[in-house]
């Protein structure tokens, strides 16, 4: 699954750190509970976020019950409504980084300097 828009623009990376507060293991599998989901029949490999005005959260889960052992059965599920909500109860950091020349993705970036600007 690649994050891809309409006419992709920029590309880039994003990383996350899940908050202390969602359980014992730091993983996205404990939002399951939160939307009384089986976590018996799906496993959270991954979390789609899509949007800026409004937000789209999915779940990219592993069903279990449909799966083999020769492939994944994938599925995503579309959470509905709270989607800011998650964002700031199972997240405690989350950076996103764009490029507009792909180059810079291959390579790890280091700023020499970091100045404040403001909008007039």
């Amino acid at each position: 699954m690649n994050a891809n828009t309409k006419y992709t623009d920029l590309k880039g990376r994003v990383s996350a750190d899940i908050s202390d507060f969602i359980g014992n293991d730091n993983n996205l599998q404990d939002i399951l509970e939160d939307y009384n989901l089986e976590k018996e029949k799906y496993k959270v490999i991954g979390i789609n976020i899509n949007g800026v005005s409004e937000i789209e959260i999915s779940l990219i889960c592993i069903d279990k019950s449909k799966s083999t052992k020769e492939n994944d059965y994938l599925v995503e599920l579309k959470i509905e409504r709270g989607a800011i909500t998650i964002l700031e109860d199972y997240f405690k950091k989350l950076r996103i980084i764009l490029f507009e020349d792909s180059k810079y993705l291959e390579s790890e970036i280091i700023c020499t300097e970091s100045i404040n600007i403001t909008n007039n």
